[in-house]
């Protein structure tokens, strides 16, 4: 059983990376725009990241010296102004990422769904005569609900978390090296053990879906 479990969970990592490679092919189709929202999404990350660094500048601007009555318009605009300047920017940029991606997405599931007929299309009569029709239309529906999956993890959860450890990583190392790479061996350490741990269960959670 644990043989099967294993061969059937080695599948569905090739499946996985096969769509994977299908998805990017058909993604680079279109390099504008999905450079653009690479480049928005990153952008609208890095905006929201820097809100904590002027945050800082401004509670040491506090400390140093407090402003006065007459100097409290620059004071705003050297110190609260980057703040609100920031958070409007990063809105401005996901929406803008939102826009891109729902003229994106459709036409990469259209061309995936394209894809998986004209694959089935070229099968035999035998292929068509041991199969049903819907379950092959659903089985090329399958393909494209999978990209919308698998790319809105990627747009939404990978891409940000990335750009926010790393840029945080870098803010932190400009105050503190050491501590910087701390948080740096603590990352790699997590991740590391989080790949260990979902390739342990991977079979057994196959065996249990089967």
């Amino acid at each position: 059983m644990s043989d099967m479990s294993s061969d059937l969970s080695a599948k569905r990592l090739k499946v996985v990376k096969r769509l994977a490679l299908l998805s990017i092919h058909h993604l680079l189709r279109y390099p504008w725009l999905t450079g653009g929202m690479i480049l928005v999404i990153i952008l609208g990350q890095l905006a929201i990241t820097l809100v904590p660094f002027f945050l800082q500048r401004l509670v040491d601007a506090f400390e140093q010296a407090p402003p006065t009555a007459y100097g409290l318009v620059a004071f705003v605009f050297i110190y609260v102004l980057p703040i609100a300047g920031a958070r409007l920017a990063c809105w401005l940029l996901w929406r803008v990422s939102g826009f891109m991606a729902s003229e994106l997405q459709p036409k990469v599931m259209r061309d995936l769904t394209e894809h998986a007929f004209t694959a089935i299309l070229n099968q035999s009569y035998r292929f068509f005569s041991d199969n049903f029709g819907g379950a092959l239309v659903r089985r090329a529906s399958a393909l494209s609900t999978s990209f919308r999956s698998l790319v809105s993890a990627f747009w939404w959860d990978i891409l940000p978390v990335t750009v926010a450890v790393l840029s945080s990583t870098v803010l932190l190392g400009l105050r503190s090296p050491l501590f910087a790479l701390v948080v740096v061996l603590w990352i790699v350490g997590s991740v590391l053990c989080q790949l260990w741990v979902s390739r342990f269960k991977l079979p057994y959670n196959a065996e249990a879906s089967s």
